[in-house]
Order: C-alpha cells, then sequence, then structure tokens
C-alpha cells in the first residue's frame, strides 16, 4: 500500500496511476486539488455527513446594517470597477459565517492567484503538456485508458470523499453516501438498447443511430442531462431541413481562448426521433453531419468524435459560467439578497422564511469571486483568456435587450441575463414525453410545493383572501423589499406588489435556490459520470474527444471547488438541538402565530419533500436515464459551499 498526498491509502497500481498522473500537472492544480479535497472530506466528516443547523441563532453573528454593509466588486473589470458599478457589487461578510479571514485571503486564495506568493503562470503560452491517459498506460487500448482516469479518480477523490473503492460497481449496492450524493449516476446506463427498455421508448427513439452508439450520449445529455433547459425547438431551416431541437452555445466563439485551444461554441442538431444528426462548430465555421451510408458530405469518424466532444464542452462552460455563476449566483441570487439586507429587518417574517433558501449564500459567492482572480482557478482550467473571461462574466451579467414582436435575439445577446419567471424557465419544452425530458415534470412538481409553501405562509401573514391585498401593501418593509426585487432583477414595473405576483417572485427563488442550482452545477460535477470523456472545460486543438491527462485533473478542481454541498433541506439531513423547533422551523419566530407557521413548515419540508422524492422515484423507471436533480435527498436548501 502506498500513502497518497500524505492523506489515503491506495492499492499500488491506483498509486502509481496518481504519482503518473502528478508528474504532469503543475504545482497550482496539483496542490490546489489536494486542497479542494481535503475541504470536502473535512466538511462531510464535521458532523457525520449532516447539516448542522445549530448555527442559526438569533440575531445572526455577524449582523449588519441594512444602510450600510460591505461589498466588494466582482473581479471581472480590467483595473478598478467603474462607478454606477453596483450590479457587479456584492455583500462582503455573511451574517451566519462571517467573512473571510486574513490568512485565507493571503495564504490560500492570494497563493492560488496574483496574489502573495501566488503561482506564476502565462496565459499566452502553449499548454505544457497534451499527454493523454494512454501515455500514462502506453496502450491504445480505450478500457485501458478509460480504466487508468478511474483509478486516478478513485485514489484521489472516489475514496477519501466519498468512500467508494469501485466507481464501476456503485450501485450494485450502493454505499451508504450514494443516499444524499449523486456520483457517476450514469455508469449503468445501457445506451445500445434504449430503444429497447420500453415500448414508449422504442417508439419515441425509432431506430438506434447508424454506427457510433455514443450519439446516444449527446441526447441523453441535451434532454435528459445538465444541457437539457437549453435545448428548444427550431422552425423548419432548410439549413437544416431534419433538425427539430436545437441545443446552441455559439455565442461563447466571441470570446478569445488561450493558444493551443479552439475557441468554444457548438450547436447540436436533433430530429424528430431526438437522435443526433449535425453539430455546427464556431472554431472551424464547419458543419458537421453525423456518419451514415446515405448521408450526403458526412463527416469523418475522427470529425464527428471530435464534434460531439466540442459541443459537449461548450454546453458546460455556458452552462457553469454564465446560467450558474453569472446569472444564477452573482445576478439573481445576490440581487435578492441585497434587496433582504437593504429593506427587510432582521426580525421580518418574510426574512425568516427565506433564511433557509439564503443561507450560506453570501460567503459561496465570495468563495466564486477569488477563484476569479487573475492567474487564479477558473482563469487556469478554462481556456479564456482572462480579459475575455472578464468579459464574459460581466456581460452576462448585463440586461438583455427587450425585443419587440417577431424580433429574434442576436447571438451576441443570448448570454446576457433576463428575468424568468422559474415556471416558464422549461415550459417550451413541456409537451415532450416525461420519458425523454424529465426535466419539466420534475421541476413544475417541485415548484407547485414551493409555491403552496409560500401561499400558504404569506396567507396567515395577510390574510386568506387571495384578491384582498391591502395588508400585503400596507407592510413598508415588503413595499420596499418587493421594489428592491424589481430593480435588481430589472422585473418590469407592471408586476406591481400583489399577493400573486409576490408570492411567484418568492417562489421562483426558493426554486432557483433548490433544484435550479442543482441542475446548473451539475453541468460540472461527478453526477452523471466520472469518465475523461463524458465532458470538460477546454478544448484542445488536436481533434481531441477527451479530456487529456492535465484537463481531466482541471476538471476534478472545478468541480471540487463548488464544495461538498452538502444535501440539507430535509430535516433527516440535519443536527438541531432544539426539541421545540426541530429542523427550519427553528427559523421562525416565538410568536402568536408559530404554530401555524410550524405546521405550514413541517407540511412542506417533510411531507411534501418525501412525495416529491416518491415522485421522482416513480418518473425515472420509465425514463431513458434517471434524473435526480430535483429528489430533495440530494437537494441543498440554498446556494451554499
Amino acid at each position: 500500500m502506498c500513502d497518497c498526498f500524505g492523506s489515503e491509502s491506495a492499492d499500488p497500481e491506483t498509486a502509481q496511476t496518481i504519482a503518473d498522473v502528478n508528474e504532469r500537472l503543475d504545482g497550482f492544480i496539483k496542490s490546489m486539488l489536494k486542497d479542494e479535497r481535503d475541504k470536502q472530506i473535512e466538511q462531510k466528516e464535521a458532523n457525520n455527513g449532516k447539516f448542522d443547523a445549530n448555527i442559526l441563532t438569533f440575531p445572526a453573528p455577524y449582523p449588519y446594517d441594512s444602510k450600510d454593509y460591505p461589498v466588494i466588486p466582482l473581479n471581472i473589470f480590467d483595473g478598478e470597477a467603474p462607478s454606477g458599478t453596483k450590479m457587479y457589487e456584492i455583500p462582503k461578510v455573511d451574517e451566519y459565517y462571517g467573512d473571510i479571514s486574513f490568512f485565507d485571503d493571503l495564504c490560500y486564495y492570494g497563493k492560488y492567484s496574483d496574489g502573495a506568493f501566488g503561482y506564476s503562470f502565462d496565459e499566452n503560452a502553449d499548454p505544457v503538456s497534451k499527454d493523454e491517459f494512454k501515455d500514462i498506460t502506453d496502450s491504445d487500448g480505450l478500457q485501458d485508458n478509460l480504466d487508468a482516469a478511474r483509478r486516478y479518480f478513485t485514489g484521489m477523490i472516489g475514496t477519501p470523499v466519498y468512500g467508494v473503492t469501485d466507481v464501476k460497481k456503485l450501485q450494485n449496492p450502493p454505499p451508504p453516501i450514494l443516499q444524499t450524493k449523486l456520483l457517476n449516476d450514469w455508469e449503468e446506463v445501457d445506451i445500445k438498447n434504449l430503444g429497447n427498455k420500453n415500448q414508449i421508448l422504442s417508439a419515441l427513439l425509432g431506430d438506434t443511430v447508424e454506427g457510433d452508439a455514443s450519439d446516444m450520449w449527446i441526447t441523453l445529455i441535451a434532454f435528459t442531462g445538465f444541457a437539457a433547459h437549453r435545448t428548444i425547438p427550431m422552425k423548419a431551416d432548410t439549413n437544416h431541413p431534419e433538425a427539430y431541437f436545437v441545443n446552441d452555445t455559439t455565442f461563447l466563439s466571441d470570446y478569445e481562448v488561450k493558444p493551443g485551444y479552439e475557441k468554444y461554441g457548438a450547436a447540436a442538431y436533433f430530429d424528430s426521433k431526438y437522435h443526433l444528426k449535425e453539430i455546427y462548430l464556431s472554431d472551424s465555421d464547419t458543419l458537421y453531419k453525423a456518419p451514415g451510408k446515405d448521408v450526403k458530405g458526412a463527416a469523418t469518424a475522427a470529425q464527428w468524435a471530435h464534434a460531439k466532444w466540442a459541443w459537449k464542452v461548450s454546453a458546460s462552460v455556458a452552462i457553469f459560467l454564465v446560467e450558474f455563476l453569472a446569472h444564477s449566483h452573482f445576478r439573481e441570487a445576490n440581487g435578492f439578497i441585497k434587496a433582504i439586507r437593504e429593506t427587510l429587518g432582521d426580525d421580518h417574517p418574510i426574512r425568516r422564511l427565506l433564511i433557509p433558501f439564503t443561507l450560506g449564500t453570501v460567503k459561496c459567492n465570495r468563495i466564486f469571486n477569488e477563484f476569479l482572480r487573475e492567474n487564479g482557478l477558473y482563469h487556469r482550467c478554462f481556456a479564456f483568456k482572462y480579459k475575455a473571461l472578464q468579459r464574459l462574466i460581466r456581460e452576462s451579467m448585463q440586461d438583455a435587450p427587450i425585443l419587440t414582436a417577431g424580433q429574434q435575439r442576436e447571438v451576441k445577446d443570448r448570454m446576457k441575463y433576463r428575468f424568468r419567471l422559474f415556471r416558464k424557465k422549461v415550459k417550451v419544452m413541456s409537451k415532450l414525453p416525461d420519458e425523454i425530458y424529465p426535466i419539466y415534470g420534475d421541476l413544475w412538481n417541485f415548484w407547485i410545493q414551493a409555491l403552496e409553501l409560500t401561499e400558504e405562509y404569506v396567507g396567515k401573514l395577510y390574510g386568506e383572501d387571495q384578491k384582498d391585498d391591502s395588508q400585503l401593501q400596507g407592510d413598508t418593509e415588503v413595499a420596499a423589499f418587493y421594489g428592491a426585487i424589481l430593480k435588481n432583477l430589472k422585473i418590469n414595473e407592471k408586476y406591481r406588489l400583489k399577493k400573486f405576483n409576490f408570492i411567484n417572485v418568492i417562489t421562483h427563488f426558493i426554486a432557483n435556490a433548490t433544484i435550479w442550482n442543482h441542475q446548473l452545477s451539475s453541468a460540472v460535477s461527478f453526477v452523471y459520470s466520472v469518465d475523461p470523456d463524458f465532458t470538460g472545460l477546454k478544448i484542445i486543438g488536436n481533434n481531441a474527444k477527451q479530456n487529456n491527462v492535465i484537463q481531466y485533473a482541471e476538471y476534478c478542481l472545478v468541480s471540487l471547488s463548488k464544495g461538498y454541498m452538502l444535501p440539507n433541506i430535509k430535516p433527516s439531513t440535519l443536527i438541531n438541538d432544539n426539541q421545540s423547533k426541530p429542523g427550519w422551523e427553528r427559523v421562525l419566530a416565538d410568536d402568536d402565530k408559530l404554530p401555524i407557521t410550524k405546521a405550514i413548515f413541517a407540511k412542506f419540508f417533510d411531507k411534501k419533500l418525501n412525495g416529491v422524492t416518491e415522485h421522482v422515484k416513480e418518473r425515472n423507471k420509465k425514463r431513458i436515464a434517471p434524473y435526480f436533480i430535483t429528489d430533495p435527498n440530494f437537494l441543498q436548501a440554498s446556494i451554499h459551499l
């Protein structure tokens, strides 16, 4: 046995694989990967895998002045942030977790960036190494190289973080940790026999795709997986005569990348049977057609494999940097929390309602902002040059232009932020069968439960009559809060303060902090697969079709950078010494409404969430692949590390 990195034991073959990978990694990646991994181990083991709700005290340990709380600018400007950029500022101090310590700022984030003791980094240099796993195994066998990558993952992350000794046997039987953490969830999906799974899928999918069965993995990602929310129907187009659906990230091509890498940006086109037919790549400005017997101008096998890889990487990058980081974290959650801070008193009942769904978000956004430093984690692990990375985040946070009737959104504006009520985000695909497109049904089911929580809670505070808005409008703090939300998120002022609108906006935030955060974060994660050919963060300029050794380590590091993301929405996942107000009920005020509000919370956090789990479990029996993103067993209550 060999002690690797001084923290975990591995069999000789695994230890040798880790050593071979480490030889190819620079000091930054090797050191930070270990540090981020060890943070997750510490977080997991702190309370035996449960979330300590005893942190919730009133008042909070780090209270703030609603009129003058400290903020810092996002690291998305070249030099000092210009005046009038309040949208690009985030709160500095988390009311429950405090500020980043001087030591962490200097010796951790400073070490891994342009700060003190920072590692050197030249973004204009070619990649240091393009070694693939075959250079470690000295074999061209696909299985040999896949096994090598899995050994590396198992030794570095799988065993120490998840307690998994063989990622190929996760579900047979599943270790206890997989009851609350998703890992390599598509390992047992049988691509070749999906059409034979049941009569419904057989009819929907029709004949299997000719040639490469991996085309169906693109279908899974685009309709059932992390990119499903980006797939939309398309109008008839003579340039794509077979296309019924498209998943497009070509806007990414406007942002410069480092030498040795291809530009991001791709569009995948699918027919009425959900088969992948074409992929357009921005870097080569070429439309590649799926290989087939009667396909005129079909791509070669190598071109097609590379096109699929470039699309997967582009989708992961667009979702992680634009939707997850810029839209969900920095614009929406940040705008919502600033509205809370500036308008609602510490003891306001609406603020108390939102504590489970805001806990730790300020700290989380602070950490992600540190990773955006020049020469830092995201500058290194994504292919964008630093100014391009800054511009992408900055422009993604800007408001998308308002369109007139019939006007089409330009490519350059497709990444910009626009508020869309959560229940409308994926409605355009709502008529697709659940077996193929599970995201709509599952998101809608969760939305309904959260909506009922908000309706009942608001009703008890401001009257049961949904048409009587007088009490709600008479609460000056709520009026100011709602007005701040409209301003921060650029919601049309025609949606004036009334119960219906207020309840929907609050429910939207709950959904964004829970299930939407989980959906977006899965784009760079270990949720679906841990294999190096599943998806990545860079497109190397050598017709690559999977991560090389360094890129795989970088992908693992960025996945770890999101924290352990401890599931904590269900009462069974919480540690709480307050028996009179167990679970999230401890945030409720001790007033005359407590028996009623406790009952409302218990109904949602226990009964309703258990019902969501059963809904997902039953629906998954008939689906093309399992989809657990909305299962409360795996959900955080807030955007939290």
